[in-house]
Formats: C-alpha cells, structure tokens, sequence
C-alpha cells in the first residue's frame, strides 16, 4: 500500500498552514442530512424508491446509514465481515414518513455537539445521497473537498477488486483537485470516483483531462501585454 498511497486524496497538496484544519465532519456531515432531509420532504416518494444496493429501498439505506454513524470501531469491523448490516432496532421501527424530520435531528445534533464526526460516519451518509441523486436525477449535491475526504476513508478499505483498479488508475476530481490511486491518470467526477470506491457503480465515466486556467498577470504586468 505505501507505493500507492501517497497518491491518495489530499496527500500531495501544497505546505500551507493548516492550524485551522480539523478532522472533525460535523459541519460537513450536518449539511448532507439536512440537504437530504429537503430533498426527501420535496419528493417523499422517493423514500420508497430503489438504490444501487439489490432489494434495498431509499428507506432502508437511510436507516441502515443512519445506525453506522453512530458506531464504534469495533461494530464496523463486524459490518466489513457481514456480521452486522441492518438498522438498529429504535430506527428500525420509525414510520417511513418521520425518516426526513429524523434526518434533521441528527443535523442538529451534530452540529450541537462536543463531541467530533468521523470521516466514516460523513462516508455513510455521504454515499447514500449521491446514490439517491445518481439514480434519480435530483439536485442533490456535496462539496468535492468533502467527497475527497472520503474518497481517502473508502480507498483505505475498498475490498481486492477495487483496490486493484487504484493500483493501476489514478482517478482524478475533475472538480476537486484531489485525487485516489496511482497509475495512468483516470479522470473523472468526484462523485462519480466515490460511487465506484463504494461499489455502487462500476469504473466511471473517462472525461477529458481539464485544462489548464489560463494565468493570471501580476500586479506588476502590464495588462495590454497579458495573453489568456
């Protein structure tokens, strides 16, 4: 892992200071849920509807999401064995109608809150809502510097076949400026990149490498002289 993982989201950005910056997604994971929670109270039937995952619905992706944010380390290793994947048993038993008003609690709570969000937690919502808005065409968006985030937390444990194509490709944000794997460069969009670390879609879609932004003159240029 450590040929490829100086490659991964994040790792090769320039020295700056970063005193203000902190491992803490509470924010960023509050913002999800609420966006989610808007969506959902717009469009409820969307509550009923498919994911990427086989036979489970919007529902319970939502509620099987919602009860991994909340655990421990110890209860995600179980999940990564297929010991444990199913929503605990209190949101297992709300009305389907509550899951948007819940999902803004739990924004309010993270944002209220001493206690820090873990990236993985951010990743769980996170996958849910870009799967909802890839599946059915809803403006549902995250920022690409959070889905870089986690694209790095996935990365770190995709299974083998996946693991493999970031051997091999470096997938690139097209719109994050960060990238995941090594390889011959695979650019791509940031949630598209997440989806695939997630195994919900397959390799995405190739774009065209972006271009260059043309550079901006100095103060101290003349700007008649100036070619974009």
């Amino acid at each position: 892992m450590s040929d490829w993982a100086r490659h991964l989201p994040l790792s090769n950005r320039p020295r700056r200071d970063e005193s203000a910056v902190t491992g803490d997604r509470s924010a960023a994971t509050a913002a999800v849920l609420t966006a989610l929670a808007d969506v959902l109270t717009a469009r409820p039937d969307l509550l009923m509807a498919d994911t990427a995952r086989a036979d489970v619905t919007v529902d319970r992706a939502l509620r099987i999401a919602l009860t991994r944010m909340r655990w421990s380390r110890w209860q995600r290793l179980l999940a990564v064995v297929g010991v444990v994947d199913a929503p605990s048993d209190e949101l297992a038993a709300l009305d389907t109608t509550a899951l948007p008003e819940v999902l803004r609690v739990e924004a309010a709570a993270r944002t209220a809150s001493e206690r820090p969000t873990s990236v993985q937690a951010l990743s769980e919502i996170v996958v849910v809502a870009l799967d909802i808005a890839a599946r059915h065409t809803v403006p549902l968006t995250v920022d690409p510097h959070d889905l870089g985030a986690v694209a790095l937390d996935l990365a770190l444990r995709v299974p083998t076949e996946r693991r493999a194509v970031i051997t091999a490709r470096a997938m690139r944000a097209v719109d994050g400026g960060w990238q995941v794997g090594a390889g011959r460069p695979l650019y791509a969009t940031s949630a598209g990149i997440v989806l695939f670390l997630a195994g919900r879609e397959g390799i995405p879609d190739e774009l065209p490498e972006p271009q260059p932004r043309p550079r901006r003159p100095r103060d101290d240029e003349d700007e008649d002289d100036y070619e974009a």
